[in-house]
C-alpha cells in the first residue's frame, strides 16, 4: 500500500478530509495524519 492509498483509506474511514488531495500534498498530509494518530 502506498502512502497515497493509505491516505485515501484513512480519510474515507475518518472523514477528516472531505476533498481529494493532490498527490503532491500526499506525503505532507500523511505525515500530519500520523502525528494526529500519535
Amino acid at each position: 500500500m502506498s502512502s497515497y492509498d493509505a491516505i485515501e483509506t484513512i480519510c474515507t474511514e475518518t472523514n477528516y478530509y472531505n476533498y481529494l488531495m493532490l498527490k503532491e500534498d500526499a506525503e505532507i498530509s500523511y505525515a500530519n495524519i500520523e502525528k494526529l494518530k500519535n
